[in-house]
C-alpha cells in the first residue's frame, strides 16, 4: 500500500491501472466486504483464545 495523493491521485492511479474506484460516501460499503471483515474479526478472536488456551 502507498499514499495516492488524495482523491484526485486515487482516481488517476485507478485510471492508470484500469480498475474502478468507488466513493464509499456515495455508494456505501458493500455487504460482501462487511461480511469479510466480520469473518476476519471472528478469526482473530479465535486465534487469541487459542493462544490463551495454549498457555
Amino acid at each position: 500500500r502507498r499514499r495516492t495523493g488524495g482523491e484526485a491521485g486515487a482516481r488517476r492511479l485507478s485510471g492508470q491501472l484500469q480498475i474502478p474506484v468507488y466513493d464509499v460516501q456515495k455508494v456505501g460499503y458493500p455487504q460482501r466486504m462487511r461480511d469479510h471483515d466480520a469473518r476476519r474479526r471472528i478469526e482473530r478472536q479465535r486465534a487469541v483464545y487459542r493462544e490463551l488456551d495454549d498457555r
